[in-house]
């Protein structure tokens, strides 16, 4: 065994070892989008190590370069795969162009036993037998320096828009990537018989040992983390709400006490003596306070309710309104919306049909997004309204929140429902990611149109129950 070998053993079988942790740690689609991947890798190195062997026969040498090279087609794929799928980018354009790349990958596999593919192998320094290219092989090689560009664009692009340990994990993954692509990029040149020194595939071996530092130090591809920032979200949501209710829950409070101190202070100075008249002033004190303390005890319990949500959970269905949630929620808004002097028009009949959903998680997604449009409209000094409206048609109800924010840029609104997106210094990237996630696990649909300069409106759509 030659230190080629013995490198690209060691980058095939601890990049599978790697995976397989984090298939175990992860068993969601991003654990699984990078097994493929890391699979892919290892079904090329071994087979590679094998065809470098030294001592080796033609007849050897040449299968295993087929069955290597046939696998490294899927490399670039998966990876592309895999950053789509770790970045949560759903849209149907990227969607299209994956499974393009996964039919060309597939033509390679049905011709990779043939001539057409490596017709033969032959002497290459400093290998004994490397292989040549057919005709399938020349479509091979320029669908795999097509597609890695594009896979790390779309990486760099969400780096730009990270912060935090975000930003942290996604930097180790291109790391990691790029020394792992460094060494292997280069064995193409043999085949195309341009002789360049393969010293860089002693740098593969870094890529899973790379992956493996970011996962110990930084807690790459821990399926927490997502979850711990949510909760922070939901926390620093809780305390603006908290801080807003201050005002409102003290001012019955305030008013309980008024009530209860000049009461007393009338019987100790003998304002009040006849006992009939007392007994009318406490029923009146009482009435009053008694809707002061349940005005309250509403707004708390509203808060209470809106804490418990957790994300994680599985829709409880059942019927609901859209009257009903707004109801729930916006005595929660309302102190944060006079305090930056915005408004709410609201045209939600109070007649449209009921739609199967969770009402905790719709709280969520309406919440979200009028806490997001006031933010905008204060970021813009606009002074206005928010209108939300509501209408049933086609069998669907369905809800828009138009704000007269800044609006968002053409080449930022494609990304705005992927996790850790901002263009806010102080953002977490997740408002609208929650929004989508508890819109469409309640068979729901969100869609965003905005102008720079003319605001932003966000319309959801529920199927009406039947």
């Amino acid at each position: 065994m030659t230190t080629y070998n013995f490198s690209i053993l060691l980058f095939a079988f601890t990049s599978l070892f790697i995976a397989l942790l984090i298939l175990l740690k992860r068993r969601d689609r991003v654990g699984g989008a990078y097994f493929l991947y890391s699979f892919a890798m290892a079904a090329w190195g071994i087979p590679y190590a094998i065809m470098i062997s030294p001592n080796l026969s033609a007849e050897t040498a040449l299968l295993s370069g087929r069955i290597a090279n046939a696998a490294a087609m899927f490399i670039p794929v998966t990876f592309y795969h895999f950053s789509l799928v770790y970045t949560a980018s759903h849209s149907r354009g990227k969607k299209l162009f994956l499974g393009l790349q996964y039919g060309a990958a597939f033509v390679v596999l049905i011709f990779s036993h043939s001539k057409f593919f490596i017709p033969f192998v032959r002497p290459s320094r400093p290998f004994p037998f490397y292989p040549a290219p057919g005709p399938i092989y020349y479509f091979f090689t320029v669908c795999f320096w097509l597609i890695l560009p594009f896979a790390f664009f779309h990486l760099i692009q969400h780096l730009r828009h990270s912060s935090g340990d975000a930003k942290t994990r996604l930097l180790g993954i291109l790391i990691s990537a790029v020394l792992g692509y460094l060494g292997g990029l280069l064995t193409f040149f043999p085949i195309y018989e341009i002789h360049v020194p393969q010293y860089a595939i002693y740098l593969m071996p870094l890529y899973p040992f790379g992956v493996g530092y970011f996962m110990i130090r930084h807690h790459l591809f821990d399926e927490h983390e997502l979850a711990l920032v949510i909760y922070r979200e939901r926390l620093a949501s809780i305390g603006m709400m908290t801080a807003c209710l201050n005002h409102e829950i003290r001012n019955p409070l305030y008013l309980i006490q008024s009530l209860g101190c000049a009461y007393s202070e009338d019987i100790k100075d003998n304002r009040i003596s006849d006992i009939d008249e007392r007994t009318k002033k406490a029923s009146e004190i009482i009435e009053k306070s008694t809707a002061q303390a349940t005005r309250a005890l509403k707004l708390v319990s509203r808060l209470s309710h809106f804490a418990r949500q957790n994300s994680s959970d599985e829709p409880k269905f059942e019927k609901v309104t859209a009257e009903e949630i707004f109801d729930n929620i916006l005595p929660l808004l309302i102190p944060e919306l006079d305090t930056a002097g915005i408004g709410i028009h609201m045209e939600v009949p109070g007649d449209l049909p009921a739609f199967d959903a969770d009402p905790s998680q719709l709280e969520g997604v309406f919440f979200n997004l009028i806490l997001n449009a006031c933010q905008a409209m204060k970021r813009a000094g606009a002074k206005g309204e928010l209108k939300i409206s509501a209408s049933a048609s086609d069998g669907a109800v369905t809800i828009c929140f138009r704000d007269r924010g800044p609006g968002i840029a053409r080449q930022d609104l494609k990304n705005v429902f992927d996790p850790f997106y901002t263009t806010r210094k102080d953002g977490t990237g997740l408002g609208l990611y929650i929004a989508k996630t508890f819109t469409e696990k309640n068979r729901g649909k969100i869609f965003i149109a905005s102008k720079p300069g003319e605001g932003t409106t966000v319309t959801l759509r529920f199927p009406v129950s039947k």
